[in-house]
């Protein structure tokens, strides 16, 4: 520092004594070291060298805080960090709700045979009962087991000891049908349940709601529906079901023993005639499958009732004679009515149709299918045309003013011919 002062005051005496007038010598100024003489003016000299940097100055003061900028776009997802140590195990929460009731599981297998009790004080002797069957009873009935059902004892069939359910094998196991509270046992419960199609269209074991015991018969699960208990046939040559018959409203049966047998051509009366609630009937009049009408009639009773109690009963079908007969296969062999004629259930006076064809000295009759006249002398008697089961005319054994007993299941009439046909007809609800 001492030396820059220095320089600075030679170079101001410099500058002093160029700009004066008078001459100096440097003998004046000894210590001042022997310069160049040079020849002062005005003019400006050449630019000196840059001086040496100075020394830093001391720091400012801060400047006022600027403006925030704008937010910058959000940067990409930085790595997963690491798991974290599982924490401890939460307080137990409360006891929910029970939940609903589930279904009930079917029946178990029976248990062991207890041991034998002592016997009783003997009753009092019962009524007697019907007359028995060779259906299994209850207490001969073996276990039924899930693998104990198999293709070869498909259709076999057994009853819960309490009456309400039919265990039925479908050939790979068992189904345990509910039977309903209006209606027995009846192929149409089988039917809903399952077991549908030609291969199970054979003999079953059904529960009589009337009586509350099994019996067997046929059933169809293929044809209209599926579902057809067999309940009834008609030979043709025979009389059980003669228009007068009172199988069709009573409670007797005819040979229900042979209901499961399909080859068959007995006339027969099974309990399902009487126990069966049902809004059909169908009608083959040639064999199990063959040349069959439905007659439905929508009642939801047993045959037995609707012959008992209702009469002139129409049905949904609305045929005329020539429908039927083309349905039975029969046309072939019929005329038709030119006026008045009348097809349906149990009909006992062709212009009163609510008359009960059950009482005594009737002239008319018709309990399955149609019956007419061609003359036109009246339509209260129409006996000149008669097809079906149970029907009449003045050809029935009884001429044109009486109905029986005798007449032919299968009888019929058309015009100038007339006879019976000697088929079988089978006889189904649903």
């Amino acid at each position: 520092m001492q030396l820059r002062m220095r320089s600075f005051f030679y170079f101001c005496v410099m500058i002093s004594l160029c700009s004066s007038s008078e001459p100096f010598e440097l003998t004046d100024f000894p210590d001042i070291r022997p310069w160049p003489k040079c020849e002062c003016s005005n003019q400006k000299g050449e630019k000196g060298e840059m001086g040496a940097t100075g020394f830093k100055g001391s720091t400012g003061a801060n400047g006022v805080q600027g403006l925030r900028g704008n937010i910058g776009p959000v940067g990409p997802d930085g790595p997963k960090g690491e798991k974290g140590i599982k924490g401890e195990l939460g307080n137990r929460g409360y006891t929910g709700l029970p939940g609903p009731s589930g279904n009930p599981g079917p029946y178990g297998h029976y248990g062991p045979k207890g041991t034998k009790g002592n016997m009783g004080i003997k009753g009092n002797e019962g009524a007697q009962g019907p007359p028995g069957s060779s259906i299994h009873e209850i207490d001969k009935i073996p276990t039924y087991a899930g693998e104990s059902c198999m293709f070869e004892n498909t259709g076999q069939t057994f009853l819960t000891p309490d009456l309400s359910y039919l265990i039925v094998c479908d050939g790979s196991k068992w189904k345990f049908i509910k039977l309903g509270t209006s209606a027995g046992g009846s192929c149409k419960e089988l039917y809903d349940s399952g077991l549908q199609g030609s291969e199970h269209s054979k003999s079953y074991l059904l529960f009589d709601s009337a009586g509350g015991a099994l019996y067997e018969t046929y059933c169809d699960m293929t044809s209209g529906g599926g579902g057809w208990t067999l309940v009834a046939r008609a030979h043709g040559n025979s009389s059980e079901w003669a228009p007068a018959s009172q199988y069709w409203y009573n409670n007797m049966l005819i040979a229900p023993d042979t209901a499961a047998d399909v080859s068959a051509v007995s006339s027969m009366k099974n309990k399902g005639w009487l126990s069966i609630h049902g809004q059909k009937m169908k009608v083959c009049y040639n064999g199990t499958h063959t040349n069959c009408a439905v007659f439905t009639h929508n009642l939801g009773i047993p045959l037995s009732q609707l012959f008992s109690n209702n009469f002139g009963v129409t049905v949904a079908e609305n045929y005329d004679f020539q429908a039927l007969a083309t349905a039975f296969g029969v046309n072939p062999y019929m005329t038709f009515p030119a006026n008045h004629q009348w097809c349906g259930l149990n009909l006992g006076d062709g212009c009163a149709h609510s008359t009960n064809p059950n009482v005594a000295e009737r002239h008319t009759i018709c309990r399955i299918g149609c019956i007419g006249d061609h003359s036109g002398r009246s339509e209260c008697r129409l006996d000149d045309y008669a097809l079906g089961i149970g029907v009449s005319s003045c050809y029935d054994n009884y001429g044109c003013v009486a109905t029986g007993t005798t007449t032919e299941n299968l009888h019929y009439r058309a015009g100038i011919k007339f006879g019976f046909f000697p088929q079988t007809a089978f006889i189904y609800v649903q």
